[in-house]
């Protein structure tokens, strides 16, 4: 978070203690959860390797067996090689996230009546946010004020021409996530994050679409 900066908007934005209970509530962009941890995925991935499944059977084999020489040598084994891949793996997720954190695209935001910058993993709903030409919209929402405002919602409609947002209507004060902004700027109040976005929820209609196979593809 960098330093506020004076706000010129009509609008003071949400508190530090609104977005700690909005945050608190899960009401936020973020999806941090148990399995984002790169440690329990790297574990994860590690004990699903066929390799290191083939270890431990054997192992247990030798256990069984009475052979408890090379039972032990081939323990040994798991621990050193399940070692050397969980700190290489380890390692890579968090080079990996890092460069994620440093090339995020940062949002501007009206909390305390200031504008600050945040990461757009710390949006929460009813955030303001000002979008300006070149930005992607980051959740769904509506414009609050406008200055010739476009989108382009090729992303969600296909249709490659800006559409002009404004208040004379309901549905022209209606932008979404995918969005970009082709012209001028808005402050927008954001109404649905994560999952519950339009664009969230057509790829999970896809994803869960099941689809015919060709005659010709039937016939193999």
């Amino acid at each position: 978070m960098n330093k506020p900066v004076s706000n010129p908007y009509p609008f003071a934005g949400l508190t530090d203690e609104e977005v700690f209970i909005k945050s608190a509530q899960g009401i936020s962009e973020s999806k941090k959860s148990l399995w984002g941890n790169p440690q329990v995925k790297a574990t994860i991935n590690m004990v699903s390797e066929p390799m290191f499944i083939l270890l431990v059977i054997s192992a247990t084999i030798y256990f069984i067996l009475g052979e408890y020489n090379e039972a032990w040598f081939m323990t040994g084994a798991i621990i050193l090689v399940s070692a050397i891949s969980f700190y290489q793996e380890i390692r890579e997720k968090k080079a990996l996230a890092a460069l994620q954190d440093y090339t995020q695209e940062k949002q501007k935001v009206i909390r305390n009546n200031s504008i600050i910058e945040i990461k757009t993993e710390e949006l929460v709903s009813d955030d303001l946010v000002v979008c300006s030409e070149g930005n992607l919209i980051p959740a769904d929402g509506f414009i609050l004020s406008q200055n010739d405002f476009s989108v382009n919602e090729s992303l969600l409609t296909g249709e490659s021409l800006p559409v002009y947002k404004n208040m004379s209507s309901p549905e022209l004060t209606q932008i979404f996530q995918g969005s970009q902004v082709t012209s001028g700027q808005c402050v927008m109040k954001i109404a649905s994050i994560g999952k519950n976005t339009r664009l969230s929820q057509m790829g999970m209609k896809l994803d869960k679409m099941e689809y015919k196979k060709s005659p010709l593809l039937s016939m193999s």
